[in-house]
């Protein structure tokens, strides 16, 4: 299953709508842009950069840091559309 973690940024909403498009199932949590939240060291050890979106596959025990909708794109249709 994957786990898109997020805020209501226009490049979070891209990679929902992407993933609603291909029809995959996912998780979503919120994750505010203010406070600590992007700082602990929980969220680190998802993202080193501390940025917004990244997406989890718990399946392949892999993270994916898309800080870039295209990237999302590229990464998603290449590995679900064959």
């Amino acid at each position: 299953m994957l786990k898109l973690y997020g805020c209501g940024s226009p490049n979070v909403f891209k990679v929902q709508l992407l993933l609603a498009e291909l029809g995959l199932d996912h998780a979503f949590e919120a994750v505010p842009l203010y406070g600590d939240a992007l700082r602990g060291a929980e969220f680190r050890a998802l993202n080193p950069n501390g940025r917004l979106p990244v997406l989890v596959d718990a399946e392949r025990q892999q993270v994916e840091e898309e800080q870039s909708p295209s990237v999302a794109q590229a990464g998603l249709t290449a590995r679900f559309c064959r």
